[in-house]
């Protein structure tokens, strides 16, 4: 997950239920984006600042825009280390003897199975660098001169081949989402 853009609300913004006094929603939103491998597209969602204080992992990366440059997410390598364990136990008969170590009272051997699978949910593919476009924030500022956003100001259009669609998909996202792809 990478945040793409900081929102902040007015001071007059409800943040918590006029009757119960329970908190509701916060001033300071952030537009997150991550990459979802099962569809092969990205989603984007806005969380509130207390949901995002919970994740402690911090990486910040910005790549120089070249036409046709390989590039990565910026999540793309600590997602491919993620791993699911799992352990199991069968018993096998074939062993009457009672004196070897993990026997139960039958005499089964139960052998202990451990397994290490790749977790890639949300690993993204290798990116072409495919435009650049600049953005000028122009709701940056309130009326008093608060600042009310913020967010990139350069976007890279980047493609990819969806093996979903069976087309090559195109997206733009902030030049700091990408790191350049080493092989």
């Amino acid at each position: 997950m990478v945040v793409i853009g900081i929102e902040i609300e007015n001071k007059y913004k409800k943040t918590h239920d006029s009757q119960t006094g329970f908190k509701i929603a916060e001033r300071i939103k952030y537009k997150v984006l991550w990459f979802n491998n099962g569809k092969s597209e990205f989603v984007e969602k806005v969380i509130f600042e207390s949901f995002l204080k919970q994740f402690e992992v911090q990486i910040k990366s910005k790549t120089e825009f070249e036409y046709s440059k390989k590039v990565q997410f910026t999540t793309r390598e600590l997602e491919l280390k993620k791993y699911k364990e799992s352990t199991s136990y069968s018993s096998s008969s074939l062993y009457t003897d009672k004196s070897y170590k993990n026997r139960d009272e039958d005499g089964d051997k139960n052998v202990k199975s451990e397994k290490k699978n790749p977790l890639v949910t949300y690993a993204s593919p290798i990116f072409l660098m495919s435009a650049l476009r600049k953005v000028i924030n122009e709701k940056a500022y309130d009326d008093q001169g608060n600042i009310k956003s913020e967010i990139s100001n350069s976007l890279v259009k980047v493609m990819w081949f969806n093996p979903f669609q069976q087309k090559y998909s195109e997206y733009e996202l902030p030049i700091e989402c990408l790191k350049e792809f080493k092989e």
